[in-house]
C-alpha cells in the first residue's frame, strides 16, 4: 500500500511521485532522480511554498520536504482533517 509520505496526512488517494531535485537543477547529481510519494495535494503544495530552486537547494531531502509541509500549520490540520472519516467528525 503507498500512502502519502506526509504524516498529517498519509492518504492513499491521488499519489504521485516528488522528485526530491527538480529537473533543472539534476544534471551531474548523484541519486538525482530520487522521488518521495505525496497526494496531489501535498505536491502541490510543496510547488507553492518555494520555488524549484529553494527546493533544490535546502529541500532535496525527504526529511526537509516534510518538515516544510509541517511548518504550513493551516495546511496540517486540513490534511489531517481530510483523513478522518466524515462520519467520525459528525456531530452528535
Amino acid at each position: 500500500v503507498i500512502r502519502c509520505s506526509n504524516i498529517y496526512c498519509g492518504t492513499q488517494e491521488n499519489i504521485t511521485q516528488h522528485h526530491l531535485i527538480p529537473k533543472p537543477y539534476r544534471k551531474g547529481i548523484v541519486d538525482a532522480n530520487k522521488k518521495i510519494f505525496l497526494c496531489e495535494d501535498c505536491h502541490k503544495k510543496v510547488h507553492r511554498l518555494r520555488k524549484n530552486k529553494e527546493l533544490a537547494l535546502h529541500y532535496s531531502t525527504k526529511e526537509n520536504v516534510l518538515q516544510l509541509l509541517a511548518e504550513d500549520v493551516p495546511f496540517r490540520v486540513s490534511r489531517m482533517i481530510s483523513a478522518i472519516p466524515s462520519h467520525q467528525l459528525a456531530v452528535a
